[in-house]
């Protein structure tokens, strides 16, 4: 389901989006359907790009900060 997802968010709606997932088998979208048209800055085909952030969470105010480069 997740899979497709993230094919209708690329092929059909082409809406920017930020999907969030465990599931590592989603990487392999960047890769699927490989053309010339590569975005230098993000190595992204196809407007599917791959990314890995991490979190801290303050122990005392339990406040959560997202990071990432």
């Amino acid at each position: 389901l997740a899979w497709a997802i993230c094919e209708h968010l690329v092929e059909v709606t082409r809406a920017p989006t930020l999907f969030a997932t465990h599931f590592h088998e989603l990487t392999a979208l960047a890769h699927q359907h490989v053309n010339n048209d590569v975005d230098p800055q993000t190595k992204s085909t196809n407007g599917v790009a791959n990314y890995h952030v991490s979190a801290h969470i303050d122990p005392s105010s339990r406040k959560l900060t997202m990071l990432y480069k």
